[in-house]
This record gives C-alpha cells, sequence and structure tokens, in this order.
C-alpha cells in the first residue's frame, strides 16, 4: 500500500480492529497504555452501536444498572479518567497518573459483551481473550456461567491451559482451534 491509499473503515470494523490489536498487545505482555488506549478506543465505538442496534440491549459499562442515575455523569468521569489521560494534553501536559493495567480488562470484556447482542462473529483474538479471561479470573463470573463454561470445557483442559504463559495462550489457541476443526467428529 502507498502512502496515498486509501481505505474505507465502518466504525465498528474500526472498532474491532482496535480491539483486536489491544488483545494481542495483552497476550504478549507489552505496552499497558497502548492496551487501555485502544481497548477504551474500541469500547466506546462499541458501546454506542451496539446500543444505536438495539435499544433495549443488556447495560454495558457506561449505562450499567448498578449505578445510580444521580452518580452516573461522576462514574463515567472516573473510569473514562485514564484514556483520556493517555490521549489529551491540553490542560496537564506536565501531569501523571497513577494506573492500574487490569482497568484495561473491563473495557475488553464490556466491548465483547457489546458485540456479541449484535451477531457478529467474534475474532479468534476475542475468543481467546474470553477463553484466557474465564481460566484466569473464575472468581468474578456467576456460578451460572462458571457452570456454562464448565460445561464446555472440562477442568482438566482448564487445568492444563492455565498453564499456557500469557504471551504463548493466543498462538497456542489459535493452534487448537485449527486442530479441532480438523479433528475427526
Amino acid at each position: 500500500m502507498t502512502d496515498r491509499a486509501q481505505i474505507t473503515i465502518k466504525k465498528l470494523d474500526a472498532a474491532r480492529r482496535q480491539l483486536r490489536a489491544a488483545m494481542r498487545l495483552l497476550f504478549r505482555e507489552e505496552d499497558p497504555v497502548a492496551v487501555h488506549t485502544l481497548a477504551f478506543a474500541a469500547y466506546e465505538i462499541i458501546h454506542v452501536i451496539s446500543k444505536k442496534r438495539d435499544p433495549k440491549r443488556r447495560d454495558l459499562i457506561f449505562d450499567a444498572l448498578t449505578v445510580r442515575d444521580e452518580f452516573r455523569a461522576e462514574f463515567n468521569m472516573a473510569i473514562k479518567k485514564h484514556a483520556s489521560f493517555f490521549k489529551h494534553a491540553k490542560t496537564d501536559w506536565d501531569a501523571s497518573i497513577e494506573f492500574a493495567p487490569i482497568l484495561s480488562v473491563l473495557f475488553l470484556m464490556g466491548s465483547t459483551a457489546g458485540i456479541r447482542p449484535m451477531r457478529e462473529l467474534p475474532s479468534i483474538e476475542e475468543t481467546a481473550f474470553v477463553f484466557w479471561f474465564f481460566l484466569h479470573e473464575p472468581r468474578w463470573l456467576t456460578a451460572s456461567f462458571r457452570k456454562r463454561f464448565e460445561d464446555l470445557v472440562p477442568i482438566k483442559d482448564q487445568i492444563e491451559m492455565r498453564t499456557v504463559p500469557k504471551p504463548e495462550f493466543l498462538n497456542a489457541f489459535i493452534l487448537a482451534m485449527k486442530n479441532s476443526r480438523h479433528a475427526p467428529s
């Protein structure tokens, strides 16, 4: 592609590209600021599009039912704080911020939750991330969701999958998916 070439990108495609890139960086344990910035950008777009496509969709992060309406603006400002800091410098060009990279997981999960009701096929990165998350953070899941995951992935396989180092997980997952498609039924 030359510098003058142009491509047409739809908003949802841009968000999905940002989401996949954030997930690849996360698995490779690369820069957590880049992961968060991409994850947040993807989430913002997916949040809006999912609400436009289905106004009755389940709540995501910005419109979570667990937050009282009178505190929603304050809540959203607080969860947007890091992404805003990473993207802008007009009024705080010499500032610093404390950042917990686990916050990025919130936006990665929120993005995948927003994509699902749109009936979009998940990317391999999105599927791998959800599996990795379920394997490593089962305490965050409801009992019914843990049961569904255990029905899908036997405990012995979960134990084995947990031993795969994070930087190797995506490639191992992709390989396992390819092998399962070609495995005899």
